[in-house]
C-alpha cells in the first residue's frame, strides 16, 4: 500500500528543518484493525473499530480482504472474526481503563456495533 508522508508538527528547538514521515490513510487502519480483532487477542483493536467508525471512516472489503490475504494466506472469514470476538471480553477493562476516559464502553455494546458494521460492509 502507497503510505503518503505527512509533515511533522514539533515545537523542538534542535530540530532545525521540518521532515515528514509515511502514515497510512485511515481506511488502510481500519482494515488492519479489522484483521487484528480476527487474528489477535487484543481488546484496544476493538474499540479502534468503533472509534474511527464514529470518526467516518469507512470499511474498504477489498483491502480487508487483502491484507488479510497477504498476512494468512486465506480469505476474510466472519464467522472466524465472530469466534474470536469473545476472547476479547476478558481483557476488555485491564487493557483499555489506562488509554481511555472513564466510564468505558461496555464490551458487549461496542463489539455488537461493531460486528454489525464490519458485517454491514462486507457483504
Amino acid at each position: 500500500m502507497n503510505h503518503p508522508a505527512k509533515p511533522i508538527l514539533h515545537f523542538y528547538k534542535t530540530i532545525k528543518n521540518p521532515f515528514s514521515v509515511p502514515v497510512m490513510a485511515l481506511e488502510e487502519i481500519m482494515a488492519e484493525k479489522i484483521r487484528a480483532i480476527t487474528y489477535t487477542k487484543h481488546p484496544r483493536h476493538l474499540y479502534d473499530i468503533q472509534y474511527l467508525h464514529h470518526q467516518g471512516v469507512s470499511i474498504n472489503p477489498d483491502m480487508v480482504k487483502t491484507k488479510i490475504k497477504s498476512v494468512y494466506d486465506e480469505d476474510f472469514d466472519l464467522d472466524k472474526l465472530k469466534e474470536r470476538l469473545p476472547e476479547k471480553a476478558k481483557d476488555w477493562m485491564t487493557a483499555l481503563r489506562s488509554l481511555l476516559p472513564t466510564p468505558l464502553p461496555s464490551f458487549d455494546d461496542v463489539s455488537k456495533e461493531v460486528f454489525e458494521v464490519i458485517t454491514d460492509a462486507m457483504k
